[in-house]
């Protein structure tokens, strides 16, 4: 993946994903900050430029990795003799060749008669005879079973048969969903005197893509049957936050192939012809339904889903209950939500609640964020839980546990880590087992990295919020000293952040913090270091052996920590999440000047971008009750217009261009005399001087240059000024 994220998934939902820490108001303003200016099809432009380079085809592997092989071979031959012996099968066959003909004929010389809403519909009439064909297969297994055990009940349902089923706020997902799916729990529901199945996308285990043509399948490029399938394989690792990858079956024409996304790309099996590979697509259909673990299907091995009733679980969800106190909404979210447990560093972790954050994307680190206890009962009693990080990094790029033991000393407003190592496969052998890496999953060169993703999990001791719920301006700008003052911290032992977002800075949980500890800095994986060489410190899990020094007695499993020193990668030139980007470096996408090196300057540019993220967001979303009443719905609709002007783009030259043309009314709130604090209008106008300046501009007309290139120290001289300026009006903090 490249390591910019202009085009990318892995930050253009910086909004939607934020909204997984505690949902706001609802409605309207809820669903516009989730879907931004971008639509579905946006969103699968971003996907088909992403997947360039990624698609990996004909992989016989892909079918090895669902151990059809260990389908019984009599089986499948009883099955498939009884198929083609089957009215129904045979109706059903015959229904699909003469919709496949239909449309291939439509096409046939180029020309396309009837278009996309042709093959639509056409594709739309396969859901029933593909669905009795599943049904006659899975009919004829069980016939067929001679007693073996099916170790699952999964079920198998047409797009029609569902209605859309959203994720309450915890993802903002689109309204979409894919033609079929593969679920292991759905309830049914009688919509409009007919029977459907309400299905959750964390219960779907796979899907099927159909498309009516075999010119609509996969070969030799990013085709739409491909971005459509990778469009539900995003939303479906979102859903089920520990999987590893996800598989989806397509189908085009008569041809079928099955396809499993992960976060380097995509492997696709070869093609299979439905008729002459009847008994391949029998032992997919088998393997599926009654075979494959959850495992099997992408699930970490490190991790378990609790038994609702287990008491870990149940200690977990009443403090996510208690912790959404006053929320009838997510009260009701997280007393249905999945506990699960971890296995890390021979310590195993609960999930509390909702996820904290929630990437929406399918390649790049697809990040998850917890708030996780090792004692539920005891978190419980105390109030006091953990974080607990997990992602993907690149092999050649410095993992982010080792860029927080290379921090000398602590800082305030610096998240606080605890430990954190690369994931390995579970193991009970002596030897060091290897890393849950996108090249070991596809079966490729165990124990050899290359140039590869690897899962890495990291735990940290503080807990915070999202920047934009801030309580007063008071604490929001304490808030942004201290990570800024951290960030200071960072650059004077030669490590530079190179990620500053909405979603890095955040406030702290305890409403009794110093005010050095009112916010802080994380997210540390995208920081260069520039030093000659790096420690780095791996914690490897050591399970239970043979004890040298006690006949018939084993040790206590442990960890033991292999340290190195090798020069830093530098990784990309470019990283950051782009909406938050320093000018400079946004331009540098655009071909009109040579790419910049990120600096420092440009990081502090960042925290100003962060600050009127938070400020637009916090006075056009977030709907709290104030000392002085409501926010008043003119400046409300100012900052609705301001924080969709500046915020809600996604390629470099939108975001570029809004910047440049914002209005003084989004950037310095004015004529807005007495809907906001005369602080906080004073503090806009120096944060427009200060972003003048840094980019080069002198102030119309008074050759001024206040702020010098962008220094920590001069952005803290603004930030110092308003926050005296705040004491000294008490009326003013309210936010």
């Amino acid at each position: 993946m490249v390591y910019f994220s202009g085009y990318s998934l892995e930050k253009t939902f910086i909004h939607q994903r934020q909204q997984c820490f505690r949902k706001e108001s609802s409605g309207a303003n809820q669903s516009y900050v989730g879907k931004g200016n971008y639509s579905t099809q946006d969103v699968r432009t971003i996907i088909k430029q992403e997947l360039k380079g990624k698609l990996d085809f004909d992989r016989p592997n892909v079918l090895h990795r669902l151990h059809i092989q260990d389908v019984d071979d009599e089986l499948v031959n009883r099955i498939r003799q009884e198929l083609e012996n089957d009215e129904s099968f045979v109706e059903s066959k015959n229904t699909l060749n003469k919709l496949r003909e239909r449309e291939e004929g439509k096409t046939k010389g180029g020309n396309d008669v009837g278009g996309e809403v042709g093959k639509k519909k056409d594709e739309r009439e396969m859901m029933n005879p593909l669905s009795q064909i599943f049904n006659r297969i899975l009919q004829f297994a069980v016939a067929n079973d001679n007693g073996r055990a099916r170790q699952y009940e999964r079920k198998w349902i047409a797009d029609a048969e569902t209605p859309l089923q959203g994720e309450g706020d915890i993802f903002s997902f689109p309204e979409i969903k894919p033609d079929f799916t593969l679920c292991d729990q759905c309830t049914e529901v009688v919509l409009k005197e007919r029977k459907k199945w309400e299905v959750l996308w964390r219960h779907r285990v796979a899907f099927i893509e159909l498309k009516a043509t075999s010119a609509q399948g996969p070969k030799p490029s990013a085709k739409e049957s491909i971005v459509k399938a990778a469009d539900y394989a995003r939303l479906h690792l979102t859903s089920r936050p520990f999987l590893l990858f996800s598989i989806g079956l397509l189908v085009f024409g008569k041809e079928f192939c099955v396809a499993i996304f992960d976060r380097d790309g995509v492997q696709f099996s070869p093609i299979y012809d439905m008729w002459d590979d009847l008994n391949i697509l029998i032992r997919i259909i088998r393997r599926m339904s009654h075979e494959m673990s959850p495992v099997d299907f992408g699930q970490d091995p490190n991790v378990d889903i609790l038994p609702h009733d287990d008491p870990n679980s149940v200690a977990c969800r009443k403090i996510a209950t208690a912790l959404a106190s006053g929320n009838a909404g997510l009260i009701n979210e997280v007393s249905n939500y999945p506990t699960y447990s971890i296995d890390f560093c021979n310590v195993k972790y609960y999930t509390i609640g909702l996820p904290v954050w929630n990437s929406l994307s399918l390649l790049g680190r697809g990040t998850s964020i917890w708030k996780v206890s090792a004692s539920p009962t005891k978190s419980l009693a105390t109030g006091i839980f953990l974080i607990l990080k997990t992602s993907w990094r690149q092999s050649n790029r410095t993992s982010e546990s080792s860029i927080m033991q290379r921090v000398k000393g602590s800082h305030d407003g610096l998240v606080q880590y605890s430990q954190g190592s690369d994931v390995f496969f579970p193991s009970s052998s002596p030897i060091a087992p290897p890393k849950i890496t996108t090249a070991n999953l596809r079966n490729q060169n165990l124990h050899v990295e290359g140039d590869t993703t690897i899962l890495h999990r990291l735990i940290f001791k503080i807990v915070g919020r999202p920047i934009w719920e801030f309580d007063s301006y008071l604490e929001f700008f304490l808030a942004i000293k201290a990570a800024l003052n951290a960030h200071k911290f960072l650059a004077d032992q030669n490590i530079l952040h190179r990620d500053i977002s909405a979603g890095n800075v955040l406030l702290s949980s305890n409403p009794n913090a110093p005010d050095s500890q009112k916010g802080f800095l994380t997210d540390l994986e995208f920081a260069r270091i520039d030093d000659e060489t790096l420690e780095t410190k791996n914690n490897i899990p050591v399970p239970f052996l043979p004890n040298p020094n006690r006949a018939k007695e084993m040790t206590i499993p442990t960890t033991r920590t292999h340290t190195t020193w090798t020069p830093p990668p530098r990784g990309a030139v470019l990283t950051g999440t782009v909406q938050f980007m320093a000018c400079e470096l946004v331009s540098g996408f655009l071909g009109e000047n040579q790419q910049p090196i990120h600096r420092i300057h440009h990081d502090v540019e960042s925290f100003v971008w962060v600050i009127y993220y938070a400020v637009l967001r916090r006075i056009a979303y977030v709907d709290r009750v104030v000392t002085e009443g409501r926010i008043p719905a003119k400046l409300r609709d100012i900052s609705q217009k301001a924080f969709r002007g500046l915020f809600n783009y996604v390629s470099p030259s939108d975001i570029f261009a809004h910047r440049d043309t914002a209005p003084r009314t989004y950037i310095m709130f004015d004529n807005q005399q007495g809907l906001l604090p005369p602080p906080i209008l004073e503090f806009f106008n120096d944060l427009r001087i200060f972003i003048n300046t840094v980019r080069g501009r002198e102030i119309e007309g008074t050759g001024e240059n206040k702020f010098g290139s962008g220094t920590h120290e001069e952005l803290l001289v603004v930030l110092d000024k308003v926050i005296a300026a705040l004491r000294q009006a008490p009326q003013a903090v309210q936010g």
